[in-house]
């Protein structure tokens, strides 16, 4: 069933995620006539302000669209081909673009969704029936300033994301024995480890686990940390088993990610040598983690092809991935991937590529995005679910598709402007 177009200047708009692809898509609503509202549990930008320090993979050109560059007044913030770091990302586009005329009065920061509804309409109630989706939703949030409140919307776009959500590390994802007690003191969020939370790393012992790019990060600053500081040490477990677990592309578009990859690979055959302040547990699945001594430190059992092992640890950083928050829709009918967790139709498609490389990825259109729930949709890096293969320039091709498909002519208009305006400057 495709999505059915609806009167802009009719229709109330809630976005829940004031980041890349939530004000993008309220931007482009408030265009276009809707009556728009940003709900943001924290600040504009705040799953990138965790990782301020980290430079991102892609350039300024990649993570900027031409209504947003229209929108805070000026050209690209930075030099186009350079890769800011995440703060500086917030700073100089994403920060402006809530402060600009269309946004500035419709978000509202502080301010939790906590669950979204229909109107008297339980998830059982119309099961393909139109008439579900004549009844508004209603957003139950929590505000800084106000306490309790609700909102009423007769679109959601939930683009949350998926960074407040991290996996456990243990075995099959379930969380370690102990983990659950310890989860406060564990870090599964990029550190930085060679700026603010230095003090934490140096002339400590660290376990790392995950094979992923995150780890990749925190392992190399590591590495780097251990050169300056004696008694700086790193063991890195990772459920594989390859040596070198990347692998790099000459080729590679990205000049960041393949400097990443080749300096985690040169860290992982550093780890066969002693001395080197890296070690290396292949085939690793942690079982357990329990306090050190006098409840300082950490004591993980780890479960290896030869057995397993014991480590002892001043921090752990669990670099395992990230989930959806389902929890904020469970009232809805939306179909979810068994296997990801993103929305079932996306989550085919993404199933249905041939590429493991996210720059390879096309845009798959309006359907794509639809739920059974009438009119609610989820973009951006939650639209992945657990699939880590998420770009802000797919983000934005979504918006473009979804609101292409809901409004129609003006839609298609206003962004044949804004391609024209980017191509001529």
């Amino acid at each position: 069933m495709a999505i059915a177009p609806i009167d802009p200047k009719r229709t109330r708009l809630a976005v829940i995620g004031a980041g890349p692809i939530g004000l993008e898509a309220a931007l482009v609503a408030a265009r276009l006539g809707f009556e728009t509202t940003v709900l943001e549990a924290g600040t504009v930008g705040s799953h990138l302000r965790q990782f301020s320090h980290v430079r991102l993979f892609s350039p300024w050109w990649m993570n900027v669209s031409p209504l947003g560059l229209q929108a805070i007044g000026g050209g690209l913030p930075g030099d186009r081909a350079a890769c800011p770091t995440a703060g500086e990302y917030v700073d100089r586009y994403l920060a402006p673009l809530a402060r600009c005329p269309e946004l500035r009065h419709a978000v509202r920061e502080a301010t939790r969704v906590v669950s979204v509804s229909r109107d008297r309409t339980l998830k059982g109630d119309f099961v393909g029936d139109p008439r579900r989706g004549e009844r508004p939703f209603r957003l139950l949030a929590d505000s800084h300033s106000h306490g309790e409140c609700g909102f009423v919307a007769d679109v959601v776009i939930d683009a949350t994301g998926t960074y407040a959500s991290p996996r456990s590390m243990g075995p099959g994802g379930q969380p370690a024995i102990g983990e659950r007690k310890l989860r406060d003191r564990v870090r599964y969020h990029l550190p930085d480890v060679l700026g603010r939370d230095r003090a934490a790393f140096e002339g400590k012992r660290t376990l790392l686990v995950g094979a992923g790019y995150s780890a990749a990060t925190t392992l190399v600053a590591l590495r780097r940390l251990a050169r300056r500081v004696p008694g700086t040490s790193v063991v890195w477990a990772t459920r594989e088993e390859a040596v070198a677990p990347f692998s790099p592309r000459d080729d590679d578009p990205l000049e960041s990610r393949r400097a990443l990859e080749v300096e985690a690979n040169a860290a992982a055959e550093e780890a066969l040598s002693p001395a080197t302040g890296v070690e290396r547990v292949m085939g690793a699945a942690v079982e357990a983690l329990r306090p050190g001594p006098a409840d300082a430190g950490f004591v993980a059992t780890l479960a290896t092809p030869s057995g397993r092992v014991e480590i002892a640890a001043d921090n752990v950083v669990a670099h395992v991935g990230f989930e959806p928050d389902s929890s904020l829709h469970r009232e809805l009918q939306v179909h979810q991937c068994y296997a990801s967790e993103g929305p079932m139709k996306l989550a085919a498609a993404l199933l249905g590529e041939t590429s493991a490389d996210c720059l390879a990825q096309a845009s798959h259109g309006a359907d794509a995005l639809e739920n059974p729930e009438p009119r609610f949709f989820i973009l951006g890096a939650k639209s992945y679910g657990r699939n880590s293969r998420f770009l802000m320039r797919a983000g934005r091709d979504q918006v473009r598709d979804l609101f292409t498909a809901l409004v129609g002519v003006p839609a298609r208009n206003l962004f044949a402007v804004m391609e024209r305006e980017a191509s001529v400057s």
